[in-house]
């Protein structure tokens, strides 16, 4: 769930004694935030090096801004430029309490997404033959995948603020809707970081580039934080849909102009709404949950079931990947439901810069 930002709220005075808070809290929190950069900028604070290479993914903002997908895009260009590779997750959410767990979707086809946390866990599913490990700490997530396994390289999810590991390709995604001048510290605003942290990324990468104002975003970026690293617009894109209780496929050309009932629980559902929009898909209605929920609640299942019996015959009840593999678990709305799938589309120089990247390292 997106983080509630006070920063926009209209002020009186009423209204004012929360934002003096929020505003003071703030205050405290890039405190906190500058002095442990200070600190592993200075050497007090080291962070672990790793035997192999390490690309990381991550963000400066609370939310989501693609990171899940953008793992998933690499991981499946490493597997074409055969590399072994790993991935290390934080597991938000996750019911193991166990400091790292190793799951591979091939070996172990039981585990569910409660187990191991969302995001992990359809990164798994989707390359089975990967090894996903889960951890708070990644940098001891690694000494284990080093100990563990053969790797060549190893994939940080949502690892831009975990400064605990060196990473050899620091990539900072940020979301084409974002505003950098509406931009505030938590818990203010949505900001993990100032922005000016931009400075450690290897690269930039401005997301959904064909859903928001990437070449505003892309101006702010270059002349107002005068970034100086290489920035890549990547697209994504409605690939084709599929029924999340069976094995059926339908192309996106064969659904334009369908009415469909929206259901997710990820931290920006407009970005998702936008998204069927823009392709052509009509939305009859909508039910936006908390990000991560869980679908076990017997109350939330009544819910939606009362929703889907109550819709058109001609209404499809479309969700998200990241949901569809919390919902395969209940098959009497699994079979009532499908779920969009994703593509994203390179900026045409990333090629280049990840070849170069890959080259460094006698990998390609």
């Amino acid at each position: 769930m997106r983080t509630f930002s006070p920063a926009h709220i209209a002020l009186n005075w009423k209204t004012y004694p929360l934002f003096l808070c929020f505003f003071l809290l703030s205050l405290l929190y890039e405190l906190i935030v500058s002095l442990r950069l200070f600190l592993y900028e200075k050497g007090i604070f080291r962070g672990y090096r790793s035997n192999v290479p390490v690309i990381s993914i991550g963000n400066l903002s609370a939310g989501g801004s693609g990171k899940t997908p953008m793992t998933d895009f690499l991981a499946t260009q490493l597997t074409e430029h055969q590399i072994t590779f790993a991935i290390l997750s934080r597991g938000y959410k996750r019911e193991s309490q166990s400091t790292v767990s190793r799951y591979c979707a091939l070996e172990d086809p039981f585990r569910t997404s409660q187990q191991i946390g969302d995001e992990p866990y359809l990164l798994a599913q989707k390359h089975p033959n990967v090894p996903v490990y889960v951890g708070r700490q990644r940098s001891q997530s690694a000494r284990l995948c080093e100990l563990w396994e053969s790797v060549q390289m190893l994939l940080l999810d949502d690892a831009y603020q975990h400064l605990a590991i060196h990473r050899d390709l620091n990539l900072l995604l940020i979301d084409a809707a974002t505003d950098l001048d509406q931009f505030q510290l938590l818990p203010l605003g949505h900001l993990r970081e100032p922005l000016a942290q931009w400075r450690r990324a290897s690269a930039i990468v401005i997301t959904k580039s064909n859903l928001g104002f990437s070449d505003r975003l892309d101006y702010q970026l270059r002349k107002e934080l005068h970034v100086s690293c290489p920035i890549f617009k990547f697209d994504y894109q409605i690939h084709s849909f599929s029924s999340v209780g069976g094995n059926d496929t339908i192309l996106l050309e064969n659904w334009i102009h369908t009415q469909v009932f929206l259901l997710c629980g990820v931290a920006n559902p407009t970005g998702v709404k936008q998204t069927m929009e823009q392709a052509g898909i009509q939305i009859y209605n909508q039910l936006f949950l908390p990000d991560h929920v869980n679908y076990s609640s017997p109350s939330l299942q009544q819910q939606i079931q009362k929703k889907l019996h109550r819709l058109p015959q001609n209404v499809v009840c479309l969700t998200t990947e990241k949901d569809a593999i919390k919902l395969k678990e209940y098959p009497e709305l699994a079979e009532k439901i499908w779920c969009v799938e994703m593509k994203v589309v390179p900026d045409p120089q990333w090629e280049e810069f990840l070849i170069d990247f890959l080259r460094k390292f006698s990998l390609i």
